[in-house]
């Protein structure tokens, strides 16, 4: 499995505190099957200012000094969890965001009570410069909890949705459960990633959720959502996705992310 949001990266936001603990997060996500992971430190203005540039890059390029002198078999790649407010365009132009593994693929949150109008108009401001936003969580957004029409929107317009683990086995409550099972139910999802920030709570684990939707849904679904379109996010390659149409949508009929920019 490919894990494509987690906070691993320490020291930088509030996920892993120092490197103890994102050795233990690479044990525990290498004992659950995951092979990859993209380390997604928060970007959020006033409160975790993490920046493509030198910093950043300082701090993943010490975290790759430590993976190596453990000799960890888990690849983990560069990317960030963009927040959105009123000047991420701005911070995206000026080029101060990283996309997933260098791709095209940019990871996208907001505030769980956001004005989903808001949120719609920065993820198509984003698809006209022609990067394909994934939505992170957006099971545990109020207004989607409310309204999960505004998400299958979204996957109309060529975005992604990335559930959380947590969501699927209930640790983030009832309503984000039953919403992330609905969102699976409608075949509106790309990813299942752990969201990880720690050794203890939230960890890397995948393979409890991994089984859970393969035995509800398929396991031919489970492993599209955790290994391999996230091996598509890693390889800047189009996704596969089931076309979300509101009449039958059947399980095998797909469309990729090239295909879209040929509609």
């Amino acid at each position: 499995m490919i894990d494509i949001h987690s906070h691993i990266l320490y020291g930088v936001d509030d996920g892993a505190e120092d490197f103890i603990d994102s050795r233990e997060m690479l044990r525990i996500a290498e004992e659950s099957g995951v092979t990859d992971i993209i380390a997604t430190p928060h970007s959020y203005p006033g409160m975790y200012d993490n920046y493509n540039g030198k910093t950043l890059a300082s701090r993943f390029d010490r975290l790759d000094r430590h993976i190596r002198a453990i000799n960890s078999p888990v690849q983990v790649h560069r990317g960030m969890e963009v927040y959105a407010d009123d000047n991420v365009l701005g911070r995206f132009d000026s080029g101060r965001l990283m996309t997933l593994a260098g791709s095209h693929y940019l990871l996208i949150e907001c505030a769980f009570n956001e004005n989903p109008i808001f949120m719609t108009y920065i993820l198509r401001s984003l698809r006209e410069r022609r990067i394909h936003p994934i939505v992170a969580h957006p099971e545990r957004y109020y207004f989607i909890n409310d309204r999960m029409d505004i998400a299958l929107d979204w996957v109309d317009m060529g975005c992604s949705l990335q559930l959380n683990a947590g969501s699927i086995t209930g640790y983030f409550g009832r309503e984000s459960m039953e919403t992330a099972f609905a969102l699976l139910r409608e075949g509106a999802v790309q990813f299942i990633a752990s969201d990880s920030h720690g050794a203890i709570t939230r960890t890397p684990e995948l393979a409890q959720a991994y089984e859970r939707v393969g035995a509800q849904f398929s396991f031919k679904y489970a492993q599209l959502l955790f290994t391999d379109n996230p091996g598509n996010v890693i390889a800047d390659r189009g996704l596969e996705f089931p076309i979300v149409d509101r009449g039958e949508r059947p399980d095998d009929f797909f469309i990729s992310d090239d295909e879209y920019w040929d509609q």
